[in-house]
């Protein structure tokens, strides 16, 4: 039987279209590798092949590009798509594909360890049947690293701000304070804000020594305050108008005595004073350090060098007992108080208050 030109040409074209309909001719975007050459932004990179790869989970932030150029330019990366993703496959490498990134060799991926390191936010809404693993991944077996001087100023300062207080009979006062979950959940030292405060604003630390004018807030309510003999808090709202904003996870232990700590603070008219130092050793519900504080500093975060919330800081001046302990606040210059932050998260774990973990 003879098959005419016509019919062979109509069976290719036909084979040809059920091909391609089938995804014949694509690559799986699960186990692609590849050198990571280029850092696009905080969440793309690309690929020596010329492949760009967005990151699923990570939004795209000035933090998050300056650690994918520092710990993921020039490393070899497995590519991994969602299970639920709607693209699994791509035709060539001048393509864009959206991927979880693995470096080869090593566990976890490069969103994970940046979420939970702190360099990088959270993008709800990328990742589906991944997200609860990832959960348990920052919550159970959160890598830790320390962090560098500046990392760690880079990472507490967008969470903490100035606070101005009018009180009751017109008077103002100035401190620091700090965010611990994104809902604008709040800690300050009580002498700073209290339940005879009239009103009262908050202004996010900017650059160059200037407040942040663009995000100023109100201060809703006040939670909870204290003022006993040598722990002084309080945890308050403050209205964000919808924003989320940037906070401080609270630490789940105790620094060992002698541990490296840092603070950050507003003293005497400065705006985002960094200062690092020494916690010295527990007490009742506070620790002294090395850090030296002054008027403005009050409220401010007290952080171990993995960025979490250890303390808030209190200034001796305030507080009549510890100045009596200390002898004189002139014989007292080299030593500090903080609150305890394990303190703080008694109360809220007690009223089923949520904060940053």
């Amino acid at each position: 039987m003879k098959i005419s030109r016509q019919f062979q040409m109509a069976v290719l074209a036909f084979g040809l279209l059920f091909f391609l309909s089938c995804g014949g001719g694509e690559l799986k975007i699960n186990g692609t590798e590849g050198v990571v050459t280029e850092v696009v932004d905080g969440n793309t990179v690309r690929l020596r092949t010329g492949l760009t790869v967005d990151i699923y989970g990570i939004k795209d932030t000035k933090h998050a590009q300056e650690y994918l150029e520092d710990y993921v330019k020039g490393q070899r990366v497995v590519l991994r798509v969602d299970s639920r993703a709607y693209k699994k496959t791509y035709k060539n490498s001048s393509n864009t594909v959206r991927a979880y990134l693995k470096i080869k060799g090593r566990p976890g991926s490069v969103a994970g360890d940046m979420l939970s390191g702190g360099f990088a936010e959270l993008e709800i809404g990328t990742m589906t049947d991944s997200l609860d693993s990832y959960s348990s991944y920052v919550n159970h077996v959160r890598p830790r690293r320390l962090l560098t001087d500046s990392e760690l100023l880079s990472s507490i300062k967008p969470a903490t701000f100035l606070i101005v207080v009018e009180g009751a009979d017109g008077s103002e006062q100035g401190g620091t304070g700090f965010f611990i979950n994104e809902n604008g959940l709040a800690l300050t030292n009580n002498h700073v804000l209290n339940e005879y405060f009239q009103q009262a604003y908050v202004a996010l630390l900017g650059e160059n020594g200037q407040i942040d004018k663009e995000h100023v807030y109100a201060v809703q309510r006040i939670l909870h305050t204290v003022s006993g003999d040598r722990v002084d808090y309080t945890i308050f709202e403050v209205n964000t108008n919808g924003d989320e904003v940037n906070y401080i996870p609270l630490a789940s232990r105790h620094p060992n005595d002698g541990e490296r700590i840092a603070k950050l603070g507003c003293p005497v008219g400065q705006i985002a004073n960094f200062q690092t130092g020494n916690l010295s050793n527990y007490l009742d519900g506070y620790f002294a350090h090395s850090i030296s504080s002054n008027n403005g500093d009050s409220g401010g975060p007290v952080v171990n060098f993995y960025g979490e919330a250890v303390g808030i800081n209190q200034s001796m001046q305030f507080n009549e007992t510890l100045s009596k302990m200390s002898g004189s606040l002139q014989k007292a210059e080299g030593i500090a108080y903080a609150v305890d932050i394990d303190v703080v998260k008694q109360w809220l774990d007690e009223h089923n208050v949520q904060y940053g973990r």
